[in-house]
């Protein structure tokens, strides 16, 4: 994400996080507009777009409507690519506003990440993520599935040092040194970070207002299906299916699914009658924090219950009944003696958070892929095997014999076994 390396000349670097229109028959641009010129925070415009027809300005328009990352909310005149409106519908400190004259953004310089650190909104998991938002074109709403989750960025010190940046293999080069869960740089405003939260938003496009939101217990929560009838329905990562009145927000209806969801409703008739259907599971980047914060152990569906995928469909006087699931025991079990030193676990961490946070959750808290906390004894009596020549590949586990070595292996070991022990002792106590 460093511009500084990727393109030391600087400019916008044509066409990141950009909507590009093409001509359908010859595939000739016929226009493109960047949403974040110069991208340096993983601000990616990948997110879905929505086409509509809305009465703005005086007139009538067909455009495209897209909430990228980067926390501001798009309207475009889809046959010009003329931005017609751009309101920021989460928290943004990264810049002021979008100047509509320009396209551009205005650039905050007191959070300008290439100075020192600093921590920005939104993170790097965006203020919107792939997860589908809906419209309601009688209302004039846009229902968006949004997070406020800070990212602390700061320039990769060996490349602030020495002005050379190493690449490191089968794992992320951005070029920076980011914090999501760690311990907090220095901040020399004394700024306080927000907390993590997730919500639902009934956002106003052309007004740029929000016009109700749902406040969910966890950040990763499913898009949204609007119907005729004034109704939203959502799945979120508790693992409740839910409809709330569009109108207003109000909840109307709420059904316990025993897993995360992520997924979008559709709805269709069959012989008159309208059903609700929803792919049910969890997953995603946010295995990347896993159960990492307080506030949410022992609320993620996908934790409590396990992630076995289903598929749930719906209709007014069903009679079947969703398996009730237990939950699950999350006693972490005995470790291994660790016969290792500070240094070797501080070393072990290092690695963790380079190569294996990324699936198993930061901090060895993990969420839909193997929690390590949780190892038995055949994994720990196998862990070099495991994770220097393949042994699980055919679960997805590869090995990492070409980057890392025995030594290695050992500290990370030693690492897990640290971090589950001391949790351990501590889930006693409490």
């Amino acid at each position: 994400w460093n511009q500084q390396i990727r393109s030391p000349e600087g400019g916008d670097n044509l066409f990141l996080s950009s909507i590009v229109a093409l001509d359908a028959d010859s595939g000739k641009m016929k226009w493109f507009y960047q949403t974040t010129p110069e991208e340096r925070w993983d601000y990616t415009a990948t997110q879905d777009i929505m086409l509509a027809e809305i009465f703005i300005d005086g007139s009538n328009r067909k455009v495209l409507m897209q909430a990228p990352k980067n926390g501001f909310f798009y309207v475009l005149d889809r046959e010009t690519g003329e931005l017609l409106r751009a309101n920021n519908y989460v928290r943004t400190n990264w810049a002021t506003h979008i100047d509509l004259n320009t396209g551009r953004p205005a650039l905050n310089p007191d959070k300008d990440y290439y100075k020192k650190a600093e921590w920005i909104l939104p993170g790097t998991f965006g203020g919107h993520g792939w997860q589908a938002m809906s419209y309601d074109p009688k209302q004039g709403l846009v229902f968006i599935p949004t997070m406020e989750i800070v990212a602390v960025h700061k320039v990769k010190e060996s490349y602030s040092k020495t002005g050379l940046y190493k690449m490191q293999p089968q794992t992320v080069n951005t070029g920076t040194e980011f914090n999501l869960w760690g311990t907090v740089p220095d901040m020399s405003d004394g700024e306080s970070i927000p907390p993590i939260t997730g919500e639902l938003i009934a956002f106003d496009p052309i007004t740029g207002k929000t016009k109700w939101s749902i406040q969910h217990e966890q950040f990763w929560n499913g898009g949204p299906l609007t119907t005729a009838g004034n109704l939203v329905f959502q799945g979120n990562a508790s693992g409740f299916f839910e409809a709330y009145d569009s109108r207003n927000g109000k909840l109307i209806w709420s059904k316990n699914a025993y897993i995360g969801i992520m997924a979008p409703p559709i709805t269709f008739m069959i012989d008159g009658e309208q059903y609700i259907s929803i792919l049910a599971g969890d997953g995603g980047s946010s295995n990347f924090l896993g159960d990492n914060f307080g506030e949410w152990r022992g609320k993620l569906a996908s934790i409590k219950y396990g992630n076995n995928g289903k598929l749930l469909t719906f209709k007014l006087g069903g009679i079947s009944k969703i398996e009730e699931i237990p939950e699950r025991d999350l006693k972490i079990p005995e470790q291994p003696i660790l016969n290792a030193s500070s240094k070797d676990i501080k070393a072990g961490e290092d690695i963790y958070a380079n190569y294996c946070a990324i699936c198993h959750g930061s901090g060895v808290h993990g969420k839909t892929i193997a929690d390590l906390r949780y190892m038995d004894t055949y994994t720990h009596e196998n862990f070099k095997e495991i994770v220097l020549n393949g042994l699980y590949e055919e679960n997805g586990m590869k090995g990492f014999s070409d980057i890392l070595n025995e030594k290695n292996v050992f500290e990370v070991h030693s690492y897990i076994i640290d971090v589950a022990s001391k949790e351990r002792i501590q889930n006693k106590r409490n």
